[in-house]
């Protein structure tokens, strides 16, 4: 699998924000992989990471055009800071059409040809910064047999794709517009493995514990692998992610070279 240059290559960005991908353990090589039909460009901002994730999207770059933005993390008017970090990251961006991923989103295999599609028919030349597109998503706890929202325990946004608004800043979290209003359906879809394995889980509550002060890390932690008792997802998942799904830990060295196989294919 080689990456190829679409007619989406000057329309489209993909925005992502890192801070210490690889000590939070998100599969964001997957995530990046499973992108790469579109054809697009990629923008990662890199905020204040002290890992060795930029050794990984060094390797990365040989193979996806990256460009990288580097800035600070902080919090803004009380807003949260990958929230800022988003809105930053996107003024960067040199299409109008912005798609915000993170590094622990992973499309499904169809995913592409839907979002294709919805260009083709929404976004014909000259482009029309008017028209968004809405992409939904599952969201995994515990393992890759229990989806949270379906629960009530994770939400399930709608992802927007298109001409994201500069002078905007959803400050909740995720950068991006939750269940945003009449956006098209594209019908593609993202999978998020948010707590999937058990180095993800223990790195990313003691990380929040020490981002928003919350107690009981280690009862969140219990919590949450109880859910894998109880699976109530009988789906598919991306093919992108099937030496995953078996693993309780991640290891991005794996990942890694996973992913370098398929490339020399």
């Amino acid at each position: 699998m080689k990456f190829e240059h679409s007619k989406l290559y000057d329309e489209l960005t993909i925005v992502m924000v890192c801070r210490n991908w690889e000590s939070l353990y998100y599969p964001f090589i997957e995530a990046i992989w499973a992108s790469m039909p579109l054809g697009c460009r990629y923008l990662i901002g890199v905020f204040d990471t002290t890992d060795r994730t930029m050794d990984y999207i060094n390797i990365l770059k040989n193979h996806v055009p990256i460009e990288i933005y580097n800035g600070e993390w902080r919090y803004q008017n009380k807003l949260g800071a990958i929230g800022v970090a988003t809105h930053e990251t996107w003024q960067q961006a040199q299409t109008v059409a912005r798609f915000n991923l993170q590094g622990n989103e992973v499309l499904t295999d169809e995913s592409p040809a839907k979002i294709f599609e919805f260009f083709e028919q929404n976004y014909p030349s000259p482009m029309s910064p008017k028209v968004n597109g809405g992409i939904s998503f599952l969201h995994f706890w515990g393992d890759f047999n229990f989806e949270g929202a379906r629960a009530g325990g994770a939400y399930n946004f709608v992802r927007r794709i298109g001409n994201i608004r500069d002078d905007y800043i959803h400050g909740s979290g995720d950068g991006c517009y939750p269940n945003p209003p009449n956006a098209v359906p594209t019908g593609a879809v993202i999978h998020r493995y948010s707590y999937c394995f058990d180095n993800q889980l223990d790195a990313k509550f003691k990380n929040h514990g020490k981002l928003f002060d919350f107690g009981g890390i280690q009862e969140r932690i219990d919590g949450c692998k109880k859910l894998r008792t109880n699976p109530n997802y009988e789906g598919g998942h991306p093919s992108y992610v099937d030496h995953l799904k078996d693993k309780r830990n991640y290891n991005i060295d794996e990942s890694l070279r996973v992913f370098l196989a398929a490339m020399d294919k």
